[in-house]
């Protein structure tokens, strides 16, 4: 029979269950991550350990990558790890954070044993009646009201990737996104339009008919949607994404603007 990642939860330790003073409840504490949310956040010393254990097979795979020797074991990570699950609530997948430098590591990589479906943090809080935020990163969509953030697109059956997939949508000749039971979506990426990739991914989603929030003048300063909230009241941080949400040629004529800027 197929493991449940939920075989794997006692091998996690909720942040919840942590001090005060411990260095990962001040690490998400001075990000001004609602303690509301902390209860999908977990903690590990060895995330690879977690990866071992729920497939072998994809652990081989990441030994071959990072050129270690078959049969060897990686290096302890320590990460916050995310519990990302269906919309049935069913754990679907754990998206692990990396909380220092290492070179052995990309910034996000997610465990899964069921990747037929997308992989969103936080769809089974959902209002489908109500306007869905798809944010880049875990700790964005957990700042806003009704808003999930995409871990990765329908990949391998048993997978461990980087956390972002503005690379995964120039494999598809549609949108991947037509299916989700959502009356209206609006993309909430990082502050980043003239970096090449992202907004080749803008250009991507607005050409399939989506909206997307682009980033006004005057926000420079700030990376993302989880720094933002240093700046803006969860409430102002969602006026300005609907001040500023664009499709269509209104959306890609500022979007080309920034691509020649870059150039």
């Amino acid at each position: 029979m197929e493991k449940s990642l939920d075989d794997f939860l006692d091998i996690l330790t909720p942040v919840t269950s942590l001090p005060e003073n411990h260095n990962i409840t001040t690490y998400l504490s001075n990000r001004k991550i609602p303690t509301d949310r902390w209860v999908d956040i977990f903690y590990t010393e060895d995330f690879f350990e977690i990866l071992r254990r729920v497939s072998s097979r994809t652990y081989n795979i990441v030994l071959e990558q990072l050129m270690f020797p078959e049969g060897s074991l990686l290096p302890k990570e320590n990460r916050i790890v995310t519990v990302t699950r269906k919309r049935n609530g069913t754990l679907h997948c754990f998206v692990g954070r990396s909380i220092g430098n290492y070179n052995i590591q990309t910034k996000y990589r997610s465990v899964s044993t069921d990747t037929k479906e997308a992989l969103f943090y936080n769809i089974e809080r959902i209002d489908p009646q109500k306007t869905v935020y798809i944010c880049e990163g875990v700790f964005d969509a957990m700042q806003l009201d009704n808003a999930v953030a995409q871990c990765t697109i329908a990949g391998p059956e048993t997978m461990i990737s980087g956390g972002t997939y503005m690379k995964s949508l120039k494999n598809y000749k549609s949108s991947p996104y037509l299916d989700l039971p959502f009356d209206d979506i609006v993309f909430v990426f990082d502050n980043q339009l003239s970096f090449k990739p992202v907004n080749n991914s803008y250009k991507k989603l607005v050409e399939w008919g989506h909206k997307v929030f682009i980033w006004p003048k005057g926000l420079e300063k700030y990376k993302d949607i989880n720094e933002l909230i240093f700046g803006y009241t969860k409430e102002q941080i969602h006026d300005i994404i609907t001040e500023n949400t664009f499709s269509g040629d209104a959306a890609m004529k500022i979007i080309r603007s920034c691509d020649d800027e870059s150039s």
